[in-house]
């Protein structure tokens, strides 16, 4: 009697802290039939970048734990942290999109 009681007080207070749970990861060939279903319905998916600029590489874990949890951050001003941009797929449209992020480094 007790243990069945305890089962149940402890599954409710487990449950308050239950968070949701992570991402799940895709593969590449699930990932671009989505995005190709979307594009003939007519719609267009999006990929949120918050680490992108950010020298500060503890904030910038922080801000990529966060951002792929479905976490949207914004700065002090409330301006959004990062860069949204269209997800493409194929690999052509995703190299160019990588090679738009290089800086240069003197």
């Amino acid at each position: 009697m007790f243990k069945t009681a305890y089962m149940a007080v402890r599954g409710r207070v487990v449950g308050l802290f239950v968070q949701r749970p992570e991402p799940m990861m895709l593969s590449e060939f699930a990932r671009d039939r989505a995005l190709s279903v979307l594009a003939k319905k007519g719609y267009q998916a999006h990929c949120y970048a918050p680490d992108l600029d950010v020298e500060d590489q503890e904030l910038a874990a922080a801000l990529r734990l966060l951002g792929r949890s479905g976490f949207i951050i914004t700065d002090q001003g409330g301006d959004l942290v990062g860069k949204v941009s269209l997800a493409h797929s194929g690999s052509e449209s995703r190299a160019r999109q990588k090679r738009a992020q290089f800086r240069v480094i003197e």
